[in-house]
C-alpha cells in the first residue's frame, strides 16, 4: 500500500513526474502493463502531444530514498505535476509512522516550492493518520489507490 500525492499546476500540464516504488516502476510485469505507461497512453489519446510522463520510480524505494533523490529530479525534469506513490516499503521495513509522515510532508513541500503547486493527497491505509500530512501541507485528502484491488 502506498501514498499518492498529485500536485497539479494546471489542467494542461506538460510534464508529469511519477515518484514511486515498485507499483509505479512496474516491477515484475511487462512495462506496457504498468499504470505509468498506461497513463501516458491515455493522455496521448485524449490530449495528443500535450503531456510527457516521466517515471522516476524505483522498486524498493522508501520515502527517505526518494527525499534524497528528489531535488535533483525536480531540477532535471522541472515537472508541472508530481505524483508521489510512496510509503509502503517504509511500512514493510518498520519505519516509524512519524518519520514517514515527515518525509512525505517534505516531498510535498519541495514540490510546492518548485513549479508543482496545489497538491491533492491520495492516501491509503497505513498505521498513521494521513490527515496529519494533509493538514500540515494544506491539501485535500482523497480515497485510496488500492481500494478495489
Amino acid at each position: 500500500m502506498s501514498i499518492i500525492c498529485l500536485l497539479p499546476v494546471s489542467s494542461f500540464a506538460k510534464t508529469i513526474m511519477i515518484l514511486g516504488d515498485s507499483l509505479s516502476a512496474g516491477y515484475g510485469i511487462n512495462p506496457q502493463q504498468g499504470w505509468v505507461f498506461l497513463l501516458q497512453q491515455r493522455l496521448n489519446q485524449q490530449f495528443p502531444k500535450q503531456h510527457n510522463v516521466v517515471n522516476a520510480s524505483v522498486s524498493g524505494e522508501t520515502t527517505s530514498g526518494a527525499l534524497a533523490r528528489f531535488p535533483k529530479l525536480l531540477q532535471s525534469h522541472k515537472p508541472d505535476i508530481v505524483v508521489i506513490e510512496l510509503g509502503g516499503n517504509d511500512g514493510l521495513r518498520g519505519q516509524p509512522p512519524q518519520m514517514i509522515q515527515k518525509n512525505l510532508a517534505q516531498l510535498i513541500q519541495q514540490s510546492q516550492k518548485s513549479q508543482a503547486t496545489n497538491p491533492m493527497q491520495h492516501g491509503c491505509n497505513h498505521n498513521f493518520n494521513n490527515q496529519l500530512i494533509v493538514d500540515a501541507c494544506f491539501i485535500p485528502l482523497l480515497g485510496t489507490l488500492l481500494n478495489n484491488v
